[in-house]
């Protein structure tokens, strides 16, 4: 695996692991409810968000230097 890949994985597992702790102490502190449409639609844009950044860099890593 290259340096780019470990780093990639590292930085996406460590801030994944970030984003879990800090989206658990918010629902535990009842700043966000998944019981209202407006909660679900801010978690969905959070871990979305997080998602598709990671999957926009993941292709600028992985793919595009291949082309």
């Amino acid at each position: 695996m290259n340096l780019h890949a470990v780093s990639f994985f590292y930085h996406y597992i460590v801030g994944g692991i970030i984003l879990l702790i800090g989206m658990a102490l918010v629902l535990a502190s009842g700043e966000l409810s998944v019981k209202t449409s407006r909660g679900r639609r801010y978690l969905a844009v959070l871990i979305g968000g997080f998602a598709l950044y990671a999957g926009l860099h993941a292709l600028s890593v992985f793919v595009l230097p291949y082309r």
